[in-house]
């Protein structure tokens, strides 16, 4: 019986921890993963302007 009750204690830990983690995540950044995941690695370099004098 003491098993089954840490194993019921273990899992809702994890399930506190993994909830309050989401929570964390959604409320501390205004910009999704998906979103980050499409930006570019680096800026793009502005073109140079080449003039000919």
């Amino acid at each position: 019986m003491n098993v089954l009750a840490l194993t019921i204690f273990v899992g809702l830990l994890l399930v506190i921890f993994f909830v309050v983690l989401w929570i964390a995540t959604e409320c501390g950044s205004q910009s999704s993963s998906e979103r980050d995941a499409l930006l570019p690695l680096e800026p793009d370099s502005a073109p140079s302007l080449k003039t000919d004098s």
